[in-house]
């Protein structure tokens, strides 16, 4: 055991084989789970919204865990643009989280069905329920959450 084996907790018989990790590797199952992620991230963003009739910016946080974890176990990935995708997902989850909570709390605000305000929403509404409901806290949170979704989207880093 090497010392470096000591600080992982790893033998040499534990340690993945490189070649089988980068064999494992499957981007396309990386981007449809991560696509997933996001979508049920915005999906529970905009449910925590509706229920307590507060729209909470660190909800941003779960989105970028979501995806980048999603990436991570199903992608397998070990290079960098397994990392790009979790932050594009990312970012993708963290606008539609930021306009179906918007509309969740408009239709709360309002005694409105969700569904309602969603059918009648149109691009111009929700790209001003995106842009009207962010302050520079957001700005940050959204930050933080793309880094999430960058550091939690591959187990080993090569290179």
């Amino acid at each position: 055991m090497t010392p470096s084996d000591a600080n992982t907790g790893e033998s040499a018989h534990q340690r993945p084989n490189i070649e089988e990790l980068f064999a494992a590797q499957n981007f396309p199952l990386a981007a449809v789970t991560g696509f997933v992620a996001a979508i049920i991230g915005a999906a529970a963003w905009a449910a925590v919204t509706e229920k307590w009739g507060v729209k909470l910016g660190l909800m941003c946080l779960v989105v970028g865990l979501l995806v980048g974890k999603a990436v991570c176990i199903f992608g397998k990935g070990l290079e960098t643009r397994f990392k790009v995708l979790a932050v594009v997902l990312a970012l993708f989850g963290v606008a539609l989280g930021n306009v179906l909570s918007s509309a969740a709390f408009h239709a709360s605000a309002h005694a409105m069905p969700l569904l309602d305000v969603l059918k009648e929403m149109t691009p111009s509404q929700a790209l001003e329920f995106l842009t009207t409901s962010s302050g520079l806290v957001d700005f940050v949170l959204y930050g933080v959450a793309l880094y999430e979704a960058y550091v939690s989207s591959v187990k080993y880093e090569f290179g």
